[in-house]
């Protein structure tokens, strides 16, 4: 468990910006997002945590990893993976 936070935050560095959504937060990636990292981490973070909803989304707004989560979970959310501006 403490590995995986250290590895979170160290995804989390490189987010360049964070956005509204629904129930949680989409992490706005730059040019190299580093994906297998992000794969890795969603993983053993919903079999950890199954309430996580996770997706990986490269669009025209960029590569963003989209973190959602019911209401009782949006404390553990939003100290896990910050809050939007």
């Amino acid at each position: 468990m403490a590995q995986r936070i250290e590895d979170w935050q160290s995804v989390t560095r490189v987010v360049e910006r964070r956005e509204p959504l629904d129930g949680g937060v989409r992490l706005v990636f730059g040019d190299t997002p580093p994906l297998s990292d992000i794969s890795r981490l969603a993983l053993a973070e919903y079999e950890c945590c199954p309430f996580f909803a996770f997706a990986v989304t490269i669009d025209g707004r960029g590569t963003a990893l989209e973190v959602t989560a019911p209401p009782e979970g949006a404390d553990v959310l939003a100290a896990a993976f910050g809050t939007a501006a």
